[in-house]
């Protein structure tokens, strides 16, 4: 299996989506990944 890079995802894609049930954290993950995804230039 292959190892995922989250650079990688977030300059090969223009959509990444964060789902799950309520309190698992998605509104912490989509900010985290707005914020790589700014510092790439996204």
């Amino acid at each position: 299996m292959s190892e995922l890079h989250i650079n990688n995802v977030l300059t090969d894609n223009y959509i990444v989506l964060c789902g799950g049930t309520g309190g698992v954290g998605k509104t912490t993950t989509a900010a985290a990944l707005g914020i790589i995804g700014a510092g790439l230039g996204r």
